[in-house]
């Protein structure tokens, strides 16, 4: 796994910094007013087997922040204690787009926008029902 920082300039998220705090936001369905954070810490770059026809691709790889706090770093980990650990606290992004996670800039910035739309009567995608 390549642990450098990584800079994006995106304005949800400005750079990647292993050991460094993320989010997850997003919406269940459209014009649902209703948040899902998860908190993340970034791990690094690693790029997925080649399946078959299927060319590898980098991903963003993120562990889930109380996975990180039990155990450390996952990418660390010995082998059989990575094997023993479910895979579910591990979380990755493509790398050709930031959608989906946050810097916490980028977080502060997402609520915001949300208290100005709840306030306006609108979702975060479209105007609510009545």
């Amino acid at each position: 796994m390549d642990k450098k920082r990584v800079l994006l300039n995106e304005e949800r998220c400005k750079e990647l910094v292993p050991g460094g705090l993320y989010f997850f936001m997003g919406y269940r369905e459209s014009g649902v007013n209703l948040p899902e954070i998860s908190t993340l810490v970034y791990l690094g770059e690693d790029t997925t087997e080649d399946e078959e026809g299927e060319a590898p691709h980098s991903l963003y790889v993120f562990q889930t922040a109380d996975s990180y706090q039990d155990l450390g770093d996952w990418s660390d980990l010995p082998e059989e204690q990575k094997k023993e650990t479910s895979a579910d606290v591990l979380v990755a992004f493509d790398t050709n787009g930031v959608s989906g996670f946050v810097d916490l800039e980028g977080l502060i910035g997402e609520l915001r926008q949300l208290q100005k739309n709840l306030s306006q009567g609108l979702s975060w995608d479209d105007p609510l029902p009545e």
